[in-house]
């Protein structure tokens, strides 16, 4: 699977903006971003997680990527993330990261990222 397919397929799912300014420190330098998490969350439940493996792989790693492009932002100030601003080099690290796991031996054999 290739990372362009599944940026054009999954970033539909996304909306343009998200208001970030819900988002609030948590323990050991974390950030909890309330809305941004349900959307996430949103996203997840309207796929069967046990069929559709990419849709899986590629949301959990572009919510990691929004997350950390969301904590930047709101300490610099911000309160709006546009998720189609996220470096797809930082989804693409993401996926081949969380690909790592034994359990996703086939889907790692045949990702194509960058």
């Amino acid at each position: 699977m290739k990372l362009e397919q599944l940026y054009r397929k999954n970033i539909k799912l996304w909306p343009e903006e998200i208001n970030i300014s819900d988002g609030y420190p948590t323990s050991n330098n974390g950030y909890y971003f309330p809305t941004l998490s349900n959307i996430y969350h949103n996203i997840e439940d309207n796929f069967n997680s046990k069929t559709e493996n990419w849709t899986l792989i590629f949301n959990w790693a572009f919510f990691q990527a929004v997350h950390a492009e969301s904590k930047i932002l709101i300490l610099n100030g911000e309160k709006i993330l546009e998720p189609k601003k996220v470096k797809k080099e930082n989804i693409d690290n993401l996926i081949k990261r969380n690909l790592k796991n034994k359990d996703w031996e086939k889907e790692r054999k045949s990702y194509i990222g960058l």
